[in-house]
């Protein structure tokens, strides 16, 4: 059995490339006919200098291990992953409580929908469950997705597809849930399972009317 898709990819401003410092804000979009509201989470955010005189480089990592969490806190709207579990496609997990605290059972086919992953919530409890991904080590976890309000007896059935939006906003932290819509000018979107491993997208400013461009570099 082959392992996760890993796909690194750069974002890259040639010196003189931009008018105005910028940051910018990378996010997935929130699922379509979910039945538990679901905000979208700062995925990445990377500040470009706009008087830096050599090339700069931000990089991202998408693999396509999905995971829940159960987050440990929501402070400040950011979400920490706490409790995680690893995930595949066409399986389900029961987010139980454990003493004072949470776990996921061990995974188990779930044949309904054969696209999809499912938390179940079979706590005391209304509970906030994230979906995101594993680093390649299998480690680290990043939400992508928070569902606030799961309630008991209730299920978080996620048919995610990575599709990534890049906006210029410096409104926004990493891992920072958003509620409503994002506060930025959108400029690029991507389905990151038809991203080539190791792609340049080159990050360029009109400096006419400010706007902004993510061209992809020939390899």
């Amino acid at each position: 059995m082959s392992g996760p898709f890993v796909c690194p990819f750069s974002i890259q401003v040639q010196p003189g490339a931009l008018r105005f410092d910028t940051t910018l804000m990378f996010s997935f979009n929130p699922l379509k006919g979910a039945m538990w509201n679901n905000y979208t989470i700062a995925w990445m955010v990377i500040p470009f200098n706009s008087s830096s005189t050599v090339v700069q480089t931000g990089t991202l990592v998408y693999t396509s291990q999905l995971g829940f969490s159960r987050p440990q806190s929501l402070n400040g709207n950011i979400v920490a992953p706490g409790i995680t579990t690893k995930i595949n496609v066409e399986n389900q997990t029961n987010l139980v409580n454990k003493g004072a605290t949470y776990d996921f059972t061990a995974p188990t086919p779930y044949t309904d929908d054969p696209s999809a992953v499912v938390a179940n919530n079979n706590t005391t409890a209304i509970q906030p469950i994230s979906v995101g991904f594993f680093d390649p080590s299998g480690t680290v976890y990043t939400p992508a997705l928070l569902f606030k309000d799961v309630p008991v007896d209730s299920s978080v059935v996620a048919e995610f597809t990575p599709i990534l939006r890049c906006y210029a906003s410096s409104q926004y932290q990493e891992r920072q849930f958003i509620k409503g819509n994002v506060q930025g000018y959108i400029h690029w979107e991507q389905d990151l399972t038809k991203v080539t491993p190791n792609s340049v997208f080159n990050l360029k400013q009109d400096f006419q009317t400010g706007e902004y461009s993510l061209t992809l570099v020939p390899s």
